[in-house]
């Protein structure tokens, strides 16, 4: 696929700050022995895909694979197996296969271009002027290292006040907002899902939460810089920030439940410089005992769970199919570990902090260790009325219904609403937010039995990947008896899509629904049905 125009010139920097996606999208395609009535016959030179000629094929979308081009040019070649974007409900179809969907991909520019530089910006620095050139020594001496220069790694950030300050500083408890501090003190039943613990579904309500908080791209806030860092309590005030602020508001809230917490920044498959979470299983420091020794710094890999935080999702660090690829750094409110090992994909690194020849510390022989100040505050919450709700929502319902009319009026096709679907597709939307959690878990659950599996063989995962299956046919088959009660239709094609909310929701909810292929149906027979919910 060719990348630039023919007048434009490749260079690194016009790479990395590109914000395109190679989307890759996959169908299933099956044949029915239903024979379709077309009205109308179309011109074989029309550009109307082969649906029209072939009625009896239908293609069923299970799922996407977004990866930036930025990602690609910072890790160079990307290759492996990759977890598909899959909807928590696909509405008549069964998925026979008790795995996740995953592809096998490689991908990498031609010609490759030189591997991003770490450029360290000249801003005004609130640290210690021995900290702040000590700073500047230990990032050059990791671009000496061949494997790190092409990672993500950063020592200091700027604040809201232009001030460049430690990262450590960012990440600290955050106190929790009622209705999870309650969930915390009251928490939910037991699972029946192998293998998640009852933290773990606290955990994964809280991740839920902090996903839910919209993601916009630094530049689209118009800030003085591209790469700004926002305290938690200016995150929220905003109601949006980047992959940085997610993860440092999670790392500060598993903190505040008692789990130790570190920030891991790398480059994955969304985005060249992504924020990731990764958890210990492990306790963080009690602040009631502030005598007591801290967590244990040689890392049991057996526990270690990377949260994304713009998805609420989880997976095992010996995932294969996980989301970060590569990992230049982890660090906490006491240190910074930049990785040097020759690996930088998570399931093959070793996770010991303490070994140097694999992890080089800030603080360690050449810097003595010293407590700095959080730049953290208490957060403000407030809840917003209902009618910002429902005025989203409609406006969600819009744009989609916009856009399937206008794609399918190309091939000339009527497109016939449904109301009456209609609600009982808003009434399972009302009640998917608990289905969610529950297919979460049973995520997580599939991830550790990946982790287990040979490297590169997910196929061969145990069998316990059934629990996932299990528990995403429950949900479908309830959705499919009520859809189809409802329309008393003989087939149905269908999707609930989950996505985070952004600064162009619009135009993503938009190409998320033309994704599926829904939009290509042909029958003049058929009925469309749309429904919107924002939590």
């Amino acid at each position: 696929l060719p990348v630039f125009g023919v007048e434009e010139e490749p260079s690194p920097s016009a790479l990395y700050q590109n914000h395109d996606f190679v989307t890759i999208n996959v169908f299933d395609e099956i044949i029915n022995d239903r024979i379709t009535d077309l009205r109308s016959a179309r011109k074989k030179d029309d550009g109307v895909s082969d649906p029209i000629r072939y009625p009896e094929r239908e293609r069923r979308f299970l799922g996407c694979l977004r990866v930036p081009l930025s990602a690609v040019y910072q890790m160079q070649v990307l290759q492996g197996v990759f977890k598909l974007e899959t909807p928590p409900v696909v509405l008549g179809y069964r998925q026979d296969s008790q795995r996740p969907p995953c592809i096998h991909l490689h991908m990498s520019l031609r010609p490759r271009l030189a591997p991003p530089s770490i450029t360290p910006e000249t801003v005004l620095s609130g640290e210690m002027e021995d900290i702040t050139r000590y700073a500047n020594r230990w990032l050059s001496s990791l671009c000496e290292v061949a494997q790190c220069r092409s990672r993500v790694l950063r020592a200091m950030a700027v604040d809201a006040d232009g001030t460049s300050l430690l990262v450590t500083r960012y990440v600290s408890p955050a106190p929790l907002p009622p209705g999870l501090a309650q969930l915390v003190l009251s928490p939910p039943p037991p699972t029946e899902i192998p293998h998640v613990s009852l933290t773990e579904m606290v955990m994964l309500r809280i991740a839920r939460f902090v996903s839910l908080i919209p993601y916009i791209e630094d530049s689209s806030l118009q800030k003085r810089r591209l790469d700004l860092w926002c305290s938690n309590a200016e995150f929220l005030h905003l109601m949006a920030g980047d992959s940085e602020e997610h993860a440092h508001l999670l790392a500060g809230y598993f903190m505040e439940i008692g789990q130790q917490a570190f920030v891991v920044l790398g480059a994955s498959t969304l985005g060249a410089k992504s924020a990731f979470v990764l958890t210990t299983g492990k306790s963080s420091f009690d602040p009631g005992q502030p005598q007591a020794p801290g967590p244990s710094l040689q890392l049991e890999e057996g526990l270690l769970r990377i949260w994304n935080p713009l998805t609420g999702s989880c997976v095992s660090a010996k995932d294969p199919t996980g989301e970060l690829r590569q990992v230049g750094m982890v660090y906490d409110h006491t240190n910074i570990w930049a990785n040097i090992q020759e690996s930088a994909q998570p399931w093959e690194m070793h996770w010991d902090l303490t070994h140097t020849q694999q992890w080089v510390p800030f603080f360690g022989q050449f810097m003595p260790q010293r407590e700095l100040a959080t730049l953290q505050g208490p957060p403000v919450y407030e809840e917003l009325p209902d009618r910002f709700y429902e005025e989203l929502e409609g406006r969600v319902e819009e744009a989609v219904r916009d856009a399937l009319q206008k794609a399918r009026s190309i091939g000339a096709f009527v497109t016939k609403p449904d109301n009456k679907v209609s609600r009982v597709l808003k009434e399972l939307l009302r009640e998917t937010p608990a289905a969610l959690d529950e297919v979460a878990a049973a995520s997580l659950a599939a991830s550790l039995a990946l982790a287990q599996a040979p490297v590169g063989a997910p196929a061969e995962a145990p069998a316990r990947l059934g629990a996932r299956h299990q528990v995403i046919a429950k949900i479908q088959a309830n959705h499919n008896e009520r859809v189809k009660k409802s329309s008393k239709a003989d087939w149905i094609n269908g999707h609930i899509l989950a996505l985070p909310f952004s600064d162009r929701y619009a135009d993503a909810v938009v190409e998320a629904v033309l994704n599926t292929g829904i939009q290509r149906i042909a029958d003049d027979r058929v009925k469309y049905s749309m429904a919107a919910h924002v939590e």
